[in-house]
């Protein structure tokens, strides 16, 4: 067991004496005990041990989120446009960014200690309680998959390629309510009958 950066407990993992029981030892302790344990349970891979829900957000600590050319700000508990913008927002979808937004999750990190470059060509922002992180994103070579790089923290995610698929889609035509053309009848005379033609925008 670590705690910032250093061991501080080693705990051995003996046989299983039976079902979802397991005997362990802790360095340093003669006694021998009997725990509530699968032993497959202790993965010799590394990214099995990691939180995967660590870039989870509490969207109440979110005041703004600028992403794909839209600046949306928090006023009164809710998200709004910024006030610059005269359109109308879809509450809905905003729902649904928030959503993708605070429970991205990551596959494993990425070993960056042989100097690995990244071509991070898509960035979104958030302005937290806390103060503004930086999400960067870039395509690994040879994989679907992407690199995560906040500019809060140390490290780099390798996220899923649907993860920045389900956060690309929030955009103008998505976040925005699309105006409808409002038409109106025009009548007008066929051979003497009265009768609808084509529906025609209405002229402002």
């Amino acid at each position: 067991f670590y705690q910032n950066g250093k061991i501080k407990k080693i705990m051995y993992l003996g046989s299983s004496p039976k079902f979802r029981k397991v005997t362990t030892r802790i360095k340093g302790d003669n006694n021998i005990y009997s725990i509530d344990f699968n032993a497959f349970e202790a993965s010799i891979k590394e990214e099995d041990w990691f939180d995967k829900g660590y870039l989870t957000l509490n969207k109440d600590d979110m005041q703004q989120i600028n992403i794909n050319g839209i600046e949306l700000v928090k006023k009164d508990k809710k998200f709004k446009l910024n006030p610059a913008q005269t359109a109308q927002l879809n509450q809905a979808e905003v729902k649904k960014l928030l959503s993708q937004i605070t429970s991205i999750t990551f596959q494993t990190l990425l070993d960056t200690s042989k100097k690995t470059t990244f071509k991070f060509d898509w960035v979104f922002a958030l302005q937290m309680k806390s103060g503004k992180v930086d999400y960067k994103i870039a395509k690994l070579d040879k994989t679907e998959d992407f690199v995560l790089k906040l500019s809060s923290q140390p490290y780099y995610f390798k996220i899923s390629k649907q993860t920045v698929e389900n956060l690309k889609k929030f955009n103008k035509t998505t976040l925005i309510v699309q105006e409808v053309v409002k038409k109106t009848p025009i009548k007008s005379t066929v051979n003497g009958d009265a009768t609808t033609a084509p529906l025609l925008p209405q002229q402002n």
